[in-house]
């Protein structure tokens, strides 16, 4: 029987988690796909933060070595507590500095099952998945 989410608690089973985790994970596993294979010279690493009141699942992109003056690039969906359910949020942003580059129709309020989160989670993580272009345009051409 699937439990509601509760916010506060994030009442989420482990397994529940898992399933939600692995809907973000798949599409983000293409996106940086598509990114290294363009970007061959760029680094990525998969990350996830979770405390009491909030979930964050992210894919890191690091400009080469010698870069000077290029942030990483975060792209993440982070969960945490909202009006009577799960407020979820993607975005693209800088790493150091916060600033956005992508996040349109990027964030939904639930109060629904973990099914519903998880479904609404990879389509998040798919829209974002789908701006692959904006993290190749940030980091510009690749070196010849």
């Amino acid at each position: 029987m699937a439990r509601s989410v509760s916010i506060v608690a994030f009442d989420l089973a482990a397994a529940e988690w898992q399933a939600v985790d692995q809907s973000i994970d798949d599409a983000f596993g293409e996106l940086e796909s598509r990114v290294l294979k363009a970007r061959p010279d760029l680094t990525s690493r998969a990350e996830r933060v979770q405390a009491a009141r909030f979930h964050f699942n992210y894919r890191a992109f690091d400009p080469p070595a010698e870069s000077e003056n290029v942030e990483p690039l975060v792209v993440g969906i982070r969960f945490e507590p909202g009006d009577g359910g799960i407020h979820i949020a993607g975005d693209i942003c800088t790493e150091e500095s916060g600033r956005i580059l992508y996040d349109e129709r990027c964030e939904a309020q639930l109060a629904g099952s973990a099914t519903e989160v998880a479904v609404v989670a990879g389509d998040i993580a798919r829209r974002l998945a789908a701006q692959h272009g904006v993290i190749l345009d940030y980091f510009g051409a690749a070196p010849q």
